[in-house]
């Protein structure tokens, strides 16, 4: 007996987010081994545990994996160390935060362009990025958009954190704009340190998230236009959102790495 746990996006699903129709063409041609093999390995698995609705959707419609076979277990969060942090920013700056290690998938131009259509608007007003991006200094086509769109002035890119705690102290809300993701742990630890979220349609961890309640959802079809109106109403509504991040707590300390385990152990064996 097999039972496979995955948390990676499928081939097929990566090349179809692709906006340029040509670019994504050539991925499926030099890509076709990998992805006939990758449909046959599924085919063999007599359970597959995924980590998000989103990725059952994905194997299902992509893989002809059936989806009574999927088990959905969402994972835990290492919160050992992370801090139910108290309301602890500037009142004078608004600042987004993103991790985006990989950053044209992790949605790092989506939180640009995002934030450049904010600045149009709120010219006035005090609006910061900070973006955690390890490998920021070796990105030179990233730097020069940000010279040439002027984003040096409002974004601060920083290497990769130790203490994440000391990360999350110092913005207002947490973005997970990636142009897909198989859940994006990122959005339960930040929900776990009382940071409001904004989440990516394309992300499973916003199957975690009721819209305005213990967060915020966008639609990636449109990725900089409906962030930005996201991040808009965080603004808008900073200092009231207590109840919204009290939610978020309460929603994230559920998803342990032990109910992750025993969720797939009841699926297996417990009929």
């Amino acid at each position: 007996f097999t039972c496979n746990i995955f948390h990676n996006i499928s081939l097929t699903q990566r090349m179809s987010i692709a906006r340029n129709p040509i670019y994504r063409k050539i991925l499926q041609i030099f890509h076709k081994k990998q992805i006939d093999h990758e449909k046959h390995y599924y085919k063999n698995c007599p359970k597959m545990v995924v980590v998000s609705n989103y990725l059952k959707e994905d194997y299902s419609k992509n893989c002809s994996y059936p989806k009574e076979k999927i088990i959905v277990a969402y994972p835990g969060t290492n919160n050992d160390n992370l801090i139910n942090l108290s309301e602890n920013t500037s009142k004078n700056t608004f600042t987004i935060g993103a991790v985006t290690c990989g950053f044209v998938t992790k949605g790092g131009y989506n939180v640009l362009e995002a934030l450049r259509v904010l600045k149009k608007k709120y010219s006035h007003t005090q609006l910061k990025a900070r973006i955690i991006n390890p490998t920021y200094s070796k990105q030179k086509l990233l730097k020069l958009f940000v010279k040439l769109t002027g984003l040096n002035r409002y974004v601060d890119f920083l290497p990769y954190q130790k203490d994440i705690n000391k990360f999350y102290k110092t913005v207002d809300c947490v973005i997970c704009a990636s142009n897909y993701e198989a859940f994006g742990r990122v959005v339960t630890e930040a929900m776990l340190c009382n940071r409001p979220v904004i989440v990516g349609s394309n992300v499973g961890a916003a199957d975690i998230i009721q819209d305005g309640k213990n967060g915020f959802i966008f639609n990636n079809q449109n990725p900089a236009k409906n962030l930005a109106e996201k991040i808009e109403t965080v603004m808008q509504n900073k200092g009231h959102l207590q109840n919204l991040t009290k939610e978020a707590y309460r929603t994230a300390k559920q998803l342990s790495w032990q109910n992750f385990a025993q969720s797939i152990f009841y699926s297996l064996y417990v009929f």
